[in-house]
């Protein structure tokens, strides 16, 4: 994939950061944060984490891990990236549109990456955040799922990990097959497992589910792109993205 597409990373990741999936115990993250942000500038490559009031802190290590899982999604590596910066400007206190009793803030979201060439590539969201109030706010059922096992996530370390991402179109029809692969040298609940890649690029994954993570069968396995065979996996993560609709395209009907 090439540094194109990091146009797709950007704009993907706003997407997804800013979404509901962003939470806190199982309510949105950012409304948590909301009434304390002014200016906020998040430094999308960096693991520096000292010194940051709890919600910014979940707001920092979520932007990091959903960039990463962008990256990971387009087959870029992080090595691509001269830096990678998130912007979040709050505005002032406002209403709702389609509810007016509603009162909260307009929240600019501005992503910022630069490739290894050189090259500028930038994305913008401005959504409502209201501050958090549970007696308002549904809580999300994800909330319910099992709690990360450091004890177990420590047994994938030295693990020998591929990755395989099926890319369907919009309608679900196969486009591709990517894969990765390398081992396992570090893991947290918070910045994902650490992965070493055999050309000895150390970087962070921040994959969907590691509860997902499954033995690896015996025998060999084909880099599909190169030919390669692999053999001594240990675990296989396989997952799935389905891309949305081209702009301008409707269906049939």
């Amino acid at each position: 994939m090439t540094r194109k597409a990091l146009a797709s990373v950007l704009r993907n990741f706003l997407g997804t950061y800013t979404s509901r999936y962003s939470d806190s115990h199982g309510y949105w993250l950012f409304g948590f944060m909301v009434e304390s942000l002014h200016v906020s500038e998040i430094d999308l490559l960096s693991t520096d984490m000292t010194d940051f009031p709890d919600a910014q802190f979940e707001a920092i290590t979520v932007a990091r891990k959903r960039f990463l899982e962008q990256l990971n999604k387009h087959g870029l590596n992080i090595s691509k990236l001269k830096s990678a910066r998130l912007t979040i400007t709050r505005g002032g206190k406002t209403t709702q549109k389609h509810d007016a009793h509603q009162f909260g803030y307009e929240v600019n979201f501005r992503a910022e990456a630069i490739s290894d060439l050189g090259k500028k590539f930038e994305a913008e969201e401005v959504i409502f955040i209201a501050p958090h109030d549970p007696k308002v706010e549904g809580r999300s059922t994800r909330a319910d799922l099992p709690p990360f096992d450091q004890q177990v996530a420590d047994s994938f370390v030295g693990k020998k990990l591929l990755i395989e991402v099926t890319i369907l179109d919009h309608e679900g029809n196969f486009l591709e097959l990517r894969q990765s692969y390398g081992k396992i040298t570090g893991a947290s609940e918070r910045m994902g497992f650490e992965l070493e890649q055999l050309a000895g690029t150390e970087y962070l994954i921040s994959l969907p589910d590691w509860r997902k993570f499954k033995p690896a069968g015996s025998g060999e396995y084909k880099i599909r792109s190169t030919g390669e065979v692999l053999t001594g996996v240990d675990l296989v993560y396989a997952f799935t993205v389905r891309r949305s609709r081209p702009a301008g395209k409707v269906g049939n009907g």
